[in-house]
């Protein structure tokens, strides 16, 4: 079971990134997770990025949204 601060940290990456125009797909990978952010475009779906950690996502989307997310 995941530790409390990483369920609210991916809890805040996903509805963060959901604001902003993106989603993201979490990944099954052996034993872990991979968590791969993309951006919603008109015509198809463009992958940002991936991370390893609810945290990493976290800052991964911060830094996707130009940093908004600090503001909110």
């Amino acid at each position: 079971m995941s530790p409390p601060a990483d369920i609210a940290a991916l809890r805040e990456a996903k509805s963060t990134a959901k604001k902003h125009g993106l989603f993201v797909v979490e990944k099954p990978v052996g034993t872990a997770t991979e968590y791969v952010l993309y951006r919603i475009l008109p015509d198809r779906n463009l992958r940002i990025g991936m991370s390893h950690t609810p945290a990493a996502l976290r800052r991964l989307v911060s830094r996707s949204i130009g940093g908004a997310a600090r503001k909110e």
